[in-house]
């Protein structure tokens, strides 16, 4: 576990008693909210949520029901026990289970626990001591007298709720279960839903959130062990995803909605199946998936779960979704607040939410992003003919020019044509285009060269993949005015291997907001080929269009470069591979700032 997530939780901050007890309704505990993109947190009541959500996000739920699965039992034949307390942890494949066995006297480990033993728990149930688990020491494998539904009727008759030493009272099985929960088999409440009342789920739904469900059986969060509790290995569980489940996540992400795991246990489910390009299919199966922050998420967007105790491997699963320090600061500020720990407690959501709560007209609208350099004569144009493409369109827009220190009058007449402004100084395209697309308000982001026209097909067919589900896309290039031979051959060579390959032009790209935060934006660390990394990353979220409309761009370096010079350079970033692009120093064929002189 990692330094990073070692805190001190006070005991009072332990939850007590389910929130009813505590004067409250169960969807009127606390959420501590953090941005997953920004870091930013916030602090609401559980029942304010769907200020955080919109329209086409999707709920992901566990509907696995929580089983009474504290047994007492004596060792059979032993006329003064030993008697112990069974905590069955999961079902095995053969039917067996996985239980804790805890001692009623002296040490809980020490009353001669071996295989072989058989437990008495009734007149009509017993288990067999098979062997002890060889993954999780402190776990012994049974096999019960009955089995199937027959047994589990027998655990409700028999069984108590797992309950830790912080709970105040033996509470009543009703009150470890979520309002949706439907199928039996969890060890330990899946908590993380707990808040949600059948009120607060209808209203969602009213407001276009859809939910959706899986089922996974969770284990034991602690072996009363400390040093297993830090390590805590994965345990097998056991989990089921319906075609239908399956069809509302892709149906979601194919139409820029979020999916939102209720729970850990959702988070593993989901990742254990999500292929590549994060596509979820009906599955049924177990999962030791262990989660943490080198896990590349791919179903899933943000996450609502419970507040974690120091050092439990739960936090190693939240690392996914935010760094190590914006979670340390996060439960700094929660302790601080005095949230309070645990199944019966307060509640986090993480997720990238600076976005979340849009008009319907920012939803709709397109921010075209134009990263400028010393570009006053090229500029006006291209401003000109993004308004001439999107006047047809009847689209809702802005166009953002992001003046990379420009020593002309780049800004003056980028602001003269209608557009808004930003400046930076950092000489670099990607760190542009990334803070135009920060800048934004639309839901649509089109990133266009300074040099670059585009008309209004390219707008059309752009959104109309958007619309059918593409992750992004590009289009494919000519070039302005006269060029050399040798720089049509040039062109023409590179656009075939470059569009066979499936790859986004840096002069147009285009993709949704929900993607980009997804993607993180273009890599910053290269200052050439960023399109064709953003065209990978892309291409990981779905399907990536390259429409064939062509772009025109303009062809001044061929015209103001000799063959000798752009061809060597070409071939130099070729063979010197990705770590050519990680320098300015020798990139000056792209970063000189010459122009081609049209006023001679």
């Amino acid at each position: 576990m990692s330094a990073s997530f070692s805190f001190v939780l006070p005991p009072e901050l332990s939850a007590k008693e389910p929130p009813e007890r505590r004067g409250i309704r169960r969807d009127q505990v606390r959420l501590l909210v953090i941005d997953r993109a920004t870091g930013r947190i916030e602090h609401t009541r559980f029942d304010k949520i769907a200020e955080y959500l919109r329209a086409g996000d999707l709920l992901v739920f566990n509907s696995s029901r929580t089983l009474p699965a504290s047994l007492r039992g004596c060792e059979c034949g032993a006329t003064h026990g030993p008697c112990m307390e069974v905590r069955l942890a999961e079902r095995l494949p053969d039917d067996s289970w996985l239980a804790l066995l805890l001692c009623e006297q002296g040490d809980p480990f020490g009353c001669g626990l071996r295989a072989g033993m058989k437990i008495d728990f009734t007149e009509s149930l017993n288990a067999t001591v098979l062997e002890r688990d060889c993954r999780i020491p402190r776990l012994w494998k049974l096999r019960f007298s009955i089995s199937g539904a027959e047994l589990v009727d027998l655990i409700y008759r028999l069984g108590k709720p797992i309950r830790y030493e912080y709970v105040s009272a033996p509470w009543d099985l009703d009150y470890y279960q979520t309002v949706y929960a439907t199928e039996p088999g969890s060890a330990e409440m899946p908590s993380a839903g707990r808040a949600f009342s059948w009120k607060l789920l209808l209203d969602l739904k009213r407001r276009g959130i859809d939910t959706a469900y899986i089922v996974l059986h969770t284990g034991l969060s602690s072996y009363m062990d400390d040093e297993l509790d830090r390590i805590h290995p994965a345990s097998e569980e056991e989990y089921f995803v319906s075609v239908t489940t399956a069809e509302k996540i892709s149906h979601a992400r194919e139409n820029c909605g979020r999916v939102i795991a209720v729970g850990t246990t959702v988070v593993r489910a989901l990742e254990s199946i999500a292929d590549p390009d994060g596509r979820v299919s009906e599955k049924e199966g177990y999962t030791r998936l262990k989660i943490d922050s080198q896990h590349r998420l791919k179903a899933v967007d943000g996450l609502l779960t419970g507040l974690h105790e120091p050092e439990a491997s739960h936090l190693d699963l939240l690392s996914a979704f935010l760094s190590p320090e914006k979670i340390r600061a996060a439960y700094e500020e929660a302790i601080a607040r005095k949230y309070l720990w645990h199944e019966f407690g307060d509640l986090n959501l993480i997720l990238a939410i600076a976005n979340a709560i849009r008009s319907q007209a920012q939803q709709e609208m397109i921010s075209f992003i134009v990263p400028a350099y010393n570009e006053e004569l090229e500029l006006s144009s291209t401003i000109a003919a993004v308004h001439a493409a999107v006047s047809g369109a009847g689209q809702a827009y802005e166009i953002i020019v992001v003046d990379d220190a420009s020593t002309d009058a780049t800004a003056e007449l980028a602001a003269q044509a209608g557009a808004r402004v930003i400046s930076i100084n950092r000489r670099q395209i990607a760190a542009a285009r990334n803070a135009g697309a920060r800048a934004a308000q639309g839901e649509k982001l089109f990133f266009v060269d300074a040099d670059t026209r585009i008309n209004g097909k390219h707008i059309d067919e752009a959104i109309a993949a958007l619309e059918a589900g593409y992750a992004g896309g590009s289009a494919r290039v000519i070039v302005d005015g006269v060029i050399p031979i040798w720089g049509r051959v040039f062109v023409r060579a590179f656009c075939t291997v470059y569009f066979a390959l499936n790859l986004g032009a840096g002069a147009f790209l285009f993709t949704s907001r929900r993607n980009f935060d997804a993607i993180g934006g273009f890599d910053e660390q290269y200052f050439i080929g960023e399109e064709v990394c953003f065209s990978f990353a892309v291409r990981k979220l779905g399907r990536f269009k390259v429409l064939r409309e062509p772009i025109l761009t303009s062809g001044r370096k061929l015209r103001m470069y000799s063959a000798r010079y752009v061809l060597g350079r070409s071939l130099s970033i070729i063979i010197r591979g990705p770590c050519a692009a990680r320098s300015r120093a020798k990139l000056e064929f792209w970063y000189n700032g010459r122009r081609e002189n049209r006023l001679s």
